[in-house]
């Protein structure tokens, strides 16, 4: 046990499941899920990073000690706050998130809160998202097909907003360049829900269609800033792509900047194996 708030363990990390890094490139965090019966506890590992070369800093992986003595946390998405400083653990055991403060220099992660902040069941997915006036944490809840929303204030806390209505199975999320929609995968309804962000509040309006259909089981999305205006709207084109797991294909959507809604751009394009995750650089 160090410091108030971190404790770490020197076992080896159990269920990598998900990744963060911060906006400056110098630390890549990682999701351990762990098992329920505290067995192999859950926890994050912080890496430096140098160019391609990643270093496990001291005292990783670091636990959360909000977590009840018998039961595992089973942190499975991290997101880290736009303005840096915080990192957002979604935990699937308990159904909460965790606030951790990032030590700038080293890396370190310090629980911020003793109580994490509860939400819908079995949290699968975060994104943190900065608006033109705020910045917003939306956590994607599988197991009661919603989402909840928190502000994301000035010192990394969260305030909550609201719970949104999601498709079956909602897993991930992406927000388009101005932070203005949320794009949803709902895995177990093989589609994309689509939403507007306003961007003083946080709150989700369904977008109109509200959801448009997918490959089979979606699971992972990015978008892609577009270049090209359209001079109808004065917006611009974007893209969205979809990466459906069971079906081994990759579904490409495009939407105006100014409006959201997306339409598809041909047919999949088909992968090998079965992809589960997506980056764009």
């Amino acid at each position: 046990v160090t410091a108030a708030g971190q404790v770490t363990e020197n076992r080896p990390a159990l269920a990598p499941m998900g990744l963060a890094m911060d906006s400056a490139g110098k630390f890549l965090f990682v999701a351990n899920q762990g098992s329920f019966d505290l067995s192999e506890p859950g926890s994050i590992s912080v890496f430096s990073v140098n160019g391609a070369t990643l270093t496990e800093i001291a005292g990783s992986p670091f636990l959360d000690e909000s977590v009840s003595a018998t039961q595992g946390s089973g942190p499975v998405a991290l997101a880290v706050n736009p303005a840096g400083g915080t990192l957002y653990a979604a935990n699937q055991f308990t159904g909460t998130v965790s606030e951790f403060s990032i030590d700038p220099n080293s890396g370190a992660l310090t629980l911020l809160s003793a109580l994490d902040q509860g939400v819908g069941s079995s949290p699968s997915g975060l994104l943190a998202v900065k608006t033109s006036s705020a910045s917003f944490l939306y956590v994607m809840n599988t197991g009661s097909n919603n989402i909840t929303a928190f502000t994301i204030n000035g010192d990394g806390s969260l305030t909550g907003i609201d719970t949104f209505p999601a498709g079956t199975g909602p897993v991930a999320a992406a927000t388009d360049s101005g932070g203005n929609y949320l794009f949803v995968a709902d895995k177990n309804s093989n589609q994309v829900s689509q939403y507007k962000i306003s961007s003083t509040t946080g709150f989700l309006t369904a977008n109109s269609p509200a959801a448009i259909s997918t490959g089979a089981t979606p699971v992972a999305l990015a978008v892609r800033s577009g270049t090209s205006g359209i001079t109808s709207t004065g917006g611009t084109t974007e893209f969205l792509y979809v990466v459906n797991m069971a079906s081994g294909t990759v579904s490409i959507f495009s939407f105006d900047s100014t409006t959201g809604v997306l339409g598809q751009v041909g047919s999949p394009v088909s992968t090998f194996g079965q992809p589960s995750a997506i980056a764009i650089r």
